[in-house]
């Protein structure tokens, strides 16, 4: 049986870590990394500078998704206005959009919930 008194705080420290903490100290990684820019070198040999900003587009490429899913979670395009060619743009809010969805379903509850039975899952 899962205990009480552990579930708590190790939920919400997962919870700290996943929305306040990670977000915070990738920001400032690369804001680090921006600040202390230095033309890249190997040896004796330094690249010009269009290979470093190369280097900043593949870094982006792989991060600026986070961004625009947030972006697309967070605001809504309401496209069903007749004749419209731009759509209308709803902000759904926070609370919406970090809320479980119904049909993620509840793996805990299905787990250690009641079993057709009537008992209770052991683990």
């Amino acid at each position: 049986q899962k205990s009480e008194w552990w579930y708590g705080p190790y939920r919400l420290y997962w919870n700290m870590m996943w929305r306040v903490a990670t977000p915070i100290l990738l920001f400032v990684i690369l804001l680090a990394s921006a600040v202390d820019f230095q033309p890249l070198k190997y040896g004796g040999y330094e690249f010009p500078y269009w290979a470093g900003i190369i280097g900043w587009f593949i870094s982006f490429a792989s991060m600026i998704c986070i961004p625009i899913v947030f972006c697309l979670t967070v605001f809504e395009l309401d496209w069903s206005a007749e004749g419209a060619r731009v759509p209308r743009i709803r902000f759904k809010g926070f609370q919406e959009t970090l809320r479980p969805q119904e049909s993620w379903g509840n793996p805990e509850r299905e787990f250690y919930g009641n079993c057709a039975d009537g008992t209770t899952a052991q683990v």
